[in-house]
């Protein structure tokens, strides 16, 4: 074995070691989002709650379980259809994203317009440029991005250096007969292309050295054209290898799959993020390279369909971090905000509900991943009917915490509640394990988590949360004895236990004697379980 072969494999090594405990990400470039904001347009939840005005940001957070939203930036923005980003509307909408605890990817389009694989022309006021004066000013011009942005709040926690980059970028100005772009079939423009990219990424090291620097193209549908790009790029300093798919024009998942896997295997030191994705919720485009209609439908079924099969696809990929959905925040019902309409957004065109679609999405954050009991609103318990004295003051009865790994359920007790736990793996009484003093919870949201192994007293009467991760929870009221159960990718139930157990409990002190209830402080065993009163 040679030493450039020992060293690749230590750098596999350990690029695979890494990939086990990182983070993934889930949500959706909602560029338009404060555009729908200002003219009040109306969305609802799946269930047709309508959603506060401003709080749709939120609303993905919580319900779709979203943890990273992306923004693009143009420099001078033309204000045609959807080209509305300068740097004031981004770092007002950064700092948003930020406040709510969400991660901020930003997309540099280095462009007064729409830059992608058809057109990346250089903004009209750098087209007089020459080359070197142009390194200096996308150097400057992206230093002076970001420092606005970190100086607001608003500090990205991902950079994207140029938008679906697949043929160069800053090609010059739109209509010239030379335009500089690059092909994987010759060298001509690279070495710019190169000097483009790593000027932008010194700026981003300067003035945001723990943001991740992407890479994105979209050739995702061409491993060998993917390859060549990649290859081509291997002195440019970065940490992301991001990637369009649409199966329009991508061809299929396992399409996606081979280049997916094959990025890894080539560049194993890259993790690789699915920056776009989408599909159509109501007809298909005509002029599509690819035709997918008998495999999903061009309708929000459809849009579920295809989503599902995408996820179940790639959530087990370790060294796939990242899936975001281009503009879910699309909403033509009653509006005329975006037009002509993408339709490819994840809210009802009849009605402006939150479509099941949307919901899937979370499940990329899955087994395997980091964040395995992150999960999308949940709905089981959820008419909002007392249980007892224990009332859910919403039909959205639990949320998934921003630590990935536990829930809030709202509730609304008006007397004293008991909580027993087990691991969820509740086969008879004796599974429910109450050891552990007792423990009150007092009006306002709980941080500590509320873990397996204990028994809790709410005993506090009005509105709280409660931190709950995953498992069973046996919930008794007034007599009557619930069970909740809290599974990963956030299936919830709820019933009542009908046993004689529950209607009569057998409690024994540590003498042996039989009581009726407890009423002293001490230790007893109550239905073969130890409970603790303090």
């Amino acid at each position: 074995m040679n030493i450039r072969t020992l060293l690749l494999g230590i750098i596999t090594f350990f690029a695979i070691g890494n990939h086990a405990h990182t983070t993934k990400y889930v949500g959706g470039d909602v560029s338009m989002l404060p555009k729908y904001e200002e003219a009040n347009v109306a969305y609802y939840d799946i269930n047709g709650t309508k959603i506060e005005n401003g709080k749709l940001l939120e609303f993905f957070r919580d319900d779709a379980g979203f943890n990273i939203v992306r923004v693009r930036l143009f420099v001078n923005p033309t204000g045609e259809n959807g080209v509305c980003q300068d740097l004031d509307y981004v770092k007002r909408l950064g700092k948003r994203i930020k406040d709510a605890g969400l991660k901020f990817m930003l997309d540099f389009h280095y462009s007064d317009t729409w830059a992608d694989p058809s057109n990346q022309y250089t903004p009209s006021a750098w087209t007089s440029l020459s080359d070197a004066d142009l390194y200096t000013k996308i150097y400057e011009y992206t230093k002076e991005c970001l420092t606005t942005l970190k100086d607001y709040g608003a500090t990205p926690d991902f950079i994207q250096t140029g938008n679906e980059i697949s043929y160069g970028m800053l090609w010059g100005a739109s209509g010239s007969s030379s335009l500089k772009k690059c092909y994987t079939s010759n060298s001509a423009n690279w070495d710019r292309f190169i000097s483009l990219l790593t000027k932008a990424g010194q700026a981003c090291r300067e003035i945001c050295p723990q943001a991740k620097i992407i890479i994105h193209t979209e050739r995702t549908g061409n491993w060998s054209t993917t390859k060549g790009i990649y290859d081509k790029l291997s002195s440019v300093d970065y940490d992301i290898i991001g990637l369009s798919y649409y199966p329009e024009w991508h061809n299929s998942i396992a399409t996606l799959k081979t280049t997916l896997t094959n990025c890894h295997s080539t560049y194993p030191a890259k993790d690789v993020m699915i920056v776009e994705t989408g599909y159509y919720n109501n007809w298909y485009r005509s002029d599509a390279t690819y035709n997918f209609e008998s495999t999903w439908p061009a309708s929000p079924a459809g849009q579920k369909a295809f989503l599902t099969d995408l996820v179940n696809a790639i959530k087990d990929l370790s060294y796939v971090t990242g899936l975001l959905y281009w503009f879910p925040e699309e909403n033509p019902y009653n509006n005329h905000v975006y037009e002509p309409w993408y339709n490819h957004g994840l809210f009802s065109t009849s009605n402006g509900h939150a479509v099941d679609a949307l919901y899937v999405l979370q499940e990329f954050l899955g087994k395997g991943s980091s964040q395995e009991h992150e999960v999308k609103q949940l709905y089981a318990l959820g008419t909002g009917a007392e249980l007892g004295d224990w009332k859910l003051t919403s039909t959205k009865a639990m949320t998934a915490c921003a630590d990935g790994v536990s829930y809030y359920i709202d509730v609304k007790p008006t007397g004293d509640c008991w909580l027993c736990f087990s691991d969820g793996t509740v086969t008879s009484d004796s599974d429910w394990d109450t050891y552990n003093a007792t423990y009150r919870l007092s009006t306002g949201v709980k941080d500590e988590p509320i873990s397996i192994g204990n028994t809790y007293q709410l005993s506090k009467a009005g509105d709280f949360s409660m931190k709950l991760s995953a498992g069973e929870y046996r919930l008794t009221v007034n007599s009557k004895t619930w069970v909740l159960k809290v599974e990963d990718l956030g299936s919830a139930h709820i019933h009542e236990l009908d046993s004689e157990e529950a209607a009569n409990p057998q409690i024994y002190d540590l003498q042996g004697r039989r009581v009726s209830q407890i009423q002293k402080p001490g230790v007893y065993i109550k239905n073969k379980r130890k409970v603790i009163q303090k």
